[in-house]
């Protein structure tokens, strides 16, 4: 419970918190906050059988704006069995209290 931020890593009622309140929830690549605090909301649509590959890689769909969206990872008021980068459900498109997203761009 004190790797990352989830309903049972603190005492009191928890709350979101700054990124570097749980230093361990740190991928590979240095991105922090990736197992709990916020589950991160993707642009991409959702498919049951997860994203169309293209030589291996994911590819971007185009689609309506009512289409469900992919989430990743678990967020400061979800159980810890969700505090996983792996963990990929989805909603649809609007503001939630529990979701926020990464700006990032592709590495030539």
């Amino acid at each position: 419970d004190s790797f990352c931020l989830t309903r049972f890593s603190r005492k009191e009622n928890a709350l979101p918190e700054v990124i570097d309140s749980f230093p361990a929830d740190c991928s590979p690549y240095g991105v922090r906050g990736v197992s709990g605090n916020l589950m991160d909301w993707t642009a991409s649509a959702y498919r049951p059988e997860g994203p169309r590959l293209v030589g291996g890689r994911p590819v971007a769909e185009e689609g309506a704006e009512e289409t469900d969206r992919v989430y990743r990872g678990g967020c400061w008021f979800s159980p810890p069995r969700f505090a996983r980068l792996c963990y990929r459900a989805h909603v649809a498109p609007g503001r939630q209290d529990y979701f926020s997203f990464r700006i990032c761009r592709s590495l030539r």
